[in-house]
């Protein structure tokens, strides 16, 4: 079942964390104390099966951050913290993000964007 929620967003992450992982999210606040973040997307890959562990960007990766950019109508990443926009939800799961019919941005769920395009 899908549902949408309107949601302040309230903190960006572009960066690696701790397992070294380049990764984009989004935190979400609806409001009266509920809270939620985007799922975490990888936005690079891992280079051969060597134990080093080196990684690449990807264009997947790169895409995905124009995408949420563009959902929440921003022109740079810093602009994107304090957007107020809708959470499409599923099965209690963020799914997508679209813009508040007032607002500029272009909707954008998760899944449109498939790995298999690149």
């Amino acid at each position: 079942m899908t549902t949408e929620k309107i949601a302040k967003i309230t903190g960006t992450f572009l960066g690696y964390q701790d397992h070294g992982i380049l990764t984009a999210m989004l935190d979400l606040d609806y409001g009266g104390g509920s809270c939620q973040s985007t799922p975490g997307l990888f936005c690079d890959e891992r280079l051969g099966h060597d134990t080093d562990f080196k990684r690449r960007g990807t264009a997947y990766g790169m895409e995905f951050v124009a995408r949420l950019m563009r959902a929440c109508g921003a022109q740079r990443w810093e602009d994107i913290k304090g957007r107020t926009v809708i959470a499409i939800i599923d099965h209690d799961r963020v799914v997508g993000i679209k813009p508040l019919p007032t607002e500029r941005g272009t909707p954008f769920r998760f899944a449109e964007l498939s790995e298999t395009v690149f």
